[in-house]
């Protein structure tokens, strides 16, 4: 069987001869394949399996540009539990990575397999979708609150969680790519501290 490699040789000079050469064989599949791993993990957060906040940002853009191309209403609804900060100070990082585990699997069970779910930072989640009526967001969200509220239990912690869910929606700021690189710009570079050059 014959395989693609990829070869390097540098030579190795003393006193201005050669007296051999080093070098280098990767194997190209191999290596293409560690790749595609490499960048696939680059997106995912290791403790949720979920999208980290680059998946998320770069799936901003891909639902923007389907939005753009067929008019596809796009949501973006944000989930976060904010007695996490309090379970990692009492309990520890195995507690608060148990509970951001259980709130990635109730985020999954409840919004399926139709949309991009991420852990942006913390115990803050996004998730895009796209939708028809914003009901539908609305009847997604009702199903979260209670899944996340009826959690008890997380490592060594017990207790009450509580969620708080907003959902943005595609509106006119970004109707079309120019309008939402312009919104982009303002909002990057609209600071107090700017001058005109």
């Amino acid at each position: 069987m014959n395989r693609d490699i990829i070869a390097s040789k540098i030579p190795i000079y003393r006193d201005g001869r050669i007296l051999g050469l080093v070098g280098n064989v990767f194997d190209v599949e191999m290596s293409e394949r560690f790749l595609r791993e490499e960048k696939k993990r680059s997106g995912v957060d290791e403790i949720t399996g979920l999208a980290n906040a680059r998946g998320i940002s770069d799936s901003i853009y891909s639902y923007l540009l389907e939005h753009w191309r067929t008019g596809n209403n796009v949501a973006m609804i944000e989930v976060y539990v904010p007695e996490y900060s309090e379970i990692i100070r009492l309990y520890g990082n195995d507690s608060g990575n148990s509970l951001l585990q259980k709130i990635g699997t109730v985020l999954r069970d409840c919004a399926g397999k139709n949309c991009v779910i991420g852990r942006v930072r913390d115990s803050l989640f996004h998730i895009l979708t796209f939708y028809n009526a914003k009901e539908e967001v609305r009847n997604l969200a009702r199903k979260i609150r209670p899944a996340v509220e009826s959690m008890r239990r997380a490592g060594q912690w017990s207790g009450n969680c509580s969620v708080a869910i907003t959902a943005s929606y595609t509106d006119a700021n970004s109707e079309d790519k120019e309008s939402y690189i312009d919104g982009l710009a303002n909002m990057v570079l609209n600071t107090g501290d700017c001058e005109k050059l």
